[in-house]
């Protein structure tokens, strides 16, 4: 396994089976857990209520990706790696097949929630979380790998098809 590869799995490894924060300020906890660093200015919030944070490797590199909230709490953090800028790159297919090989010896067989599609992502579910991992190669190349807080992110979800819940004066969702 090439350096991005390792950092990677260890990366995984340790979203996968490290507490995962239940506020925003126990994030740094968790990013330093990880070895990855927050870029600065870098915060967006969508319509939603989700932010997402961009961070990068604490050892430099090429490594990107982000972190996003809902509520407050830590909804999921992504990597980007064995990126290129060439369309069906061999490192990033090669790459996405060693790291999916390497959770499946881990975590058993994955599911393909859509099975009808080409380079459908893998995923996992664990300790309440998800790992999704996916390459993308049709323009550029790289592999996404991206875990979740399954409840938090199937709220989010219902948030976003249904709007916001009904707030009255004193603060009270309905």
């Amino acid at each position: 396994m090439d350096t991005e590869g390792a950092w990677i799995e260890s990366f995984v490894r340790t979203a996968m089976t490290t507490a995962w924060p239940q506020a925003a300020g126990q994030v740094g906890a968790l990013l330093k857990k990880l070895r990855v660093v927050e870029v600065v200015d870098s915060t967006d919030v969508t319509d939603e209520g989700v932010g997402i944070t961009n961070f990068a490797r604490a050892e430099g590199g090429a490594i990107v990706g982000s972190w996003s909230r809902f509520e407050g709490q830590v909804m999921s953090v992504t990597v980007f790696g064995w990126s290129s800028r060439s369309a069906k790159a061999p490192e990033s297919r090669s790459g996405a097949e060693g790291l999916t090989d390497w959770a499946a010896r881990t975590w058993g067989a994955a599911t393909h929630p859509w099975d009808d599609v080409e380079d459908a992502p893998s995923e996992w579910v664990l300790n309440g979380r998800e790992l999704a991992i996916q390459l993308f190669d049709r323009r550029d190349s790289t592999v996404m790998v991206s875990i979740s807080d399954v409840d938090l992110a199937a709220r989010a979800g219902l948030q976003a098809r249904n709007g916001p819940p009904d707030v009255d004066p004193a603060g009270h969702s309905h």
